[in-house]
Parts: C-alpha cells; sequence; structure tokens
C-alpha cells in the first residue's frame, strides 16, 4: 500500500511540473525512493543479525581442548 501512496503522490507532483511525462517520471522517481528506503532496512536488519550472530559465536573459552 505505501508503494501505491508513493507512485501517486509522485504522480502529482510530476503531473504539477510537468504534462504527462513528468507525472510518470514522478511516479518513476517516487517508487525508486522507497524502494531505496526498504532495501536500506532491509541491509540494516541483516547487519545487525550479523553482529547478534558474530557476539553469540563460540569463543576460545568454551572449546575445549583436551582430547577426553
Amino acid at each position: 500500500m505505501p508503494v501505491v501512496i508513493a507512485v501517486i503522490l509522485g504522480g502529482l507532483v510530476g503531473a504539477a511540473w510537468s504534462n504527462g511525462f513528468g507525472m510518470a517520471v514522478g511516479a518513476a522517481v517516487a517508487w525508486l525512493l522507497l524502494r531505496s528506503q526498504r532495501q536500506g532496512w532491509l541491509i540494516a536488519g541483516l547487519l545487525q543479525a550479523q553482529r547478534v550472530s558474530a557476539s553469540s559465536a563460540i569463543s576460545p573459552s568454551t572449546v575445549r581442548t583436551d582430547a577426553g
């Protein structure tokens, strides 16, 4: 739903700036900006998951060094 709203608002802004071509450009730019923001959120989530995973990795003090 946010994509539809962004495309409509971008189209309206583009139409106010220029005619039909401006509307298409405005809609495309709005869609690209929303997509970039969503990708940024996904990357931030992946980096956070990587940090959590790295912090919970096996530390040298928990590794058994004797053979048995």
